[in-house]
């Protein structure tokens, strides 16, 4: 019974990326909510919380940011400017992006220079 188990999870996972495409590509699947995000820059002494509604309210929450940590929760991914534009703002590898749209992957924790990738 396991076995046809992981059987069925195995065959339901699909790849967002088509054979042969170039590595750091992604494709969105036609049927993918559009992204809601929430900003938490806290520190020892405080917290607070932004609905992120526009591009902007994150890049300048980022740039404010000073030695406060920002934790970013992002659901949906069917707005790829979106998360190019989080690409550009973060520095992050395209490969890290990709990550983001092949789902079928199992959760992983990735440890760069001055962020954990998640």
């Amino acid at each position: 019974m396991e076995k046809i188990r992981r059987l069925s999870v195995k065959l339901s996972r699909k790849k967002t990326t088509h054979p042969g495409a170039q590595p750091g590509s992604f494709s969105i699947p036609s049927d993918a909510l559009t992204p809601k995000a929430l900003c938490f820059i806290y520190d020892k002494d405080s917290f607070q919380e932004i609905d992120v509604t526009q591009f902007d309210q994150l890049k300048t929450a980022y740039q404010n940011l000073g030695e406060k940590t920002l934790w970013l929760h992002v659901a949906g991914f069917g707005d790829k400017t979106f998360y190019e534009n989080l690409t550009a703002l973060f520095q992050l590898h395209r490969l890290e992006l990709e990550d983001v749209f092949n789902v079928y992957q199992r959760p992983k924790v990735d440890e760069y220079e001055g962020h954990l990738f998640l």
